[in-house]
């Protein structure tokens, strides 16, 4: 699929949509009006179409709570860098990087990674099987040929199809591929509130003063909301100065993890066959196929995908998200179809592409640590009042939340063009 800067055909636009609804928002506020008061920001989601609540509550389904954390959630102390080791699987599929005559037994590849002594490999374009004898370097291997040794071409494909040893060797020399370090940024969200004397005297005789104030909150942290939700799709991982000379960090969005997995552009060509094709790629690094994975569609790809598995695709409410969804039984997975709002004609071709993510590999961190008076700070969605900027006539509250995204293997995920 034709990329730019990281993006199928096109861009993303910095544009805002207008703001949801703020009806579920407001009695999550209600109990949470004092400084420092964690919220649990998925709830800010609940009824509402969010990757972020579905990633964090399908965790939950454990039991877990906004305390002890779901198993797609954790904590970590390495702010702003969070590290993680991606894990890929074991390299079956190798690309010969130069022709090779029959009796040749040095071969060149495009990368050995993953490869050792004792590998069988089969050339799927001649059917010749032979075994790797020992890995040079990052590109070149000395094989033992097959007994019908023919003849290879440069770019030929070179499939894994297990190992063999001697007679009397206990195993291979080394099995597994090294682990390859892979980080991200927590960036920090902030939404600030001011109540002016306005909004305190607003309220006419006989009105609900608390349900006013609580009115103005809620509909700020359904702003705080979006703003995560667009990172966790859109952002990018970057660093900079800001005009107050401070260093500011923005993390990964899934769709830059997307594109660095599987891509394809099926858009001239859709059908079942070709889509079903797509999928079978990250399926092969994904889990098995009892654990659900998810689809998030752009606007103009969800009635194709109607119009081409009508009747298939089955309506479940997750009751734990307050959430209803359709999902379908591709390739032996369950998938959530999620057309996601964002995703729309002012994100440019996202709206025509569907991520392919497994949530089992994804996981939604939160940094902590500790204030000069030894309590702990957590970086976990919190009310705080801003004393330093308050006045009896224009408080400040801000809404603040730290986090990123941790991918642990990039090659489960895929970016599709589908229209």
């Amino acid at each position: 699929m034709p990329l730019t800067n990281g993006f199928p055909s096109g861009s993303v636009s910095t544009s805002q949509s207008t703001n949801g609804s703020t009806t579920g928002s407001a009695s999550v506020l209600s109990n949470y009006l004092y400084d420092n008061s964690e919220i649990d920001v998925t709830k800010l989601f609940r009824g509402r179409n969010s990757l972020f609540s579905v990633i964090t509550n399908l965790g939950r389904g454990n039991g877990g709570s906004y305390d002890t954390l779901g198993s797609f959630e954790k904590t970590s102390n390495n702010y702003p860098e969070y590290k993680w080791q991606n894990k890929g699987e074991d390299g079956y599929e190798f690309t010969l990087g130069a022709d090779a005559l029959v009796g040749a037994t040095t071969l060149t590849l495009a990368s050995t990674a993953g490869l050792f002594t004792g590998r069988r490999l089969m050339n799927t374009a001649t059917n010749e099987v032979f075994t790797v004898s020992s890995v040079t370097n990052g590109t070149t291997i000395v094989v033992i040929r097959g007994t019908t040794a023919v003849a290879m071409t440069n770019g030929q494909a070179l499939l894994s199809v297990g190992t063999a040893v001697g007679v009397g060797e206990a195993s291979a020399t080394f099995v597994g591929a090294a682990n390859t370090s892979a980080s991200n940024y927590f960036q920090h969200f902030v939404t600030t509130v001011s109540i002016t004397d306005q909004d305190m005297l607003a309220a006419k005789v006989g009105g609900d003063k608390r349900k006013n104030i609580e009115d103005i909150l809620a509909d700020k942290a359904t702003t705080h909301a979006d703003e995560i939700e667009r990172a966790v799709i859109f952002g990018r991982k970057d660093t900079f100065t800001n005009a107050a000379g401070n260093t500011v960090y923005t993390m990964d969005g899934v769709k830059e993890f997307a594109v660095r997995g599987w891509t394809a552009d099926i858009s001239s060509g859709l059908t079942a066959e070709t889509f079903e094709t797509a999928l079978s790629f990250p399926l092969r690094y994904a889990k098995d196929g009892s654990n659900t994975k998810i689809l998030l569609c752009g606007t103009r790809v969800k009635p194709k995908l109607s119009a081409l598995y009508a009747g298939q695709i089955q309506t479940t409410d997750i009751k734990e998200i307050d959430l209803r969804v359709e999902k379908i039984m591709l390739n032996s997975g369950e998938y959530i179809i999620m057309s996601h709002p964002f995703m729309d004609a002012s994100s440019g071709d996202w709206q025509k592409c569907a991520l392919v993510l497994d949530p089992w590999y994804m996981e939604v961190v939160y940094p902590e640590g500790a204030t000069l008076e030894k309590k702990g700070f957590s970086g976990k969605t919190a009310m705080i009042y801003n004393t330093k900027e308050s006045t009896y006539a224009n408080e400040k509250v801000d809404i603040s939340t730290y986090m990123t995204i941790a991918v642990k293997n990039t090659l489960w995920c895929g970016a599709i063009k589908i229209v």
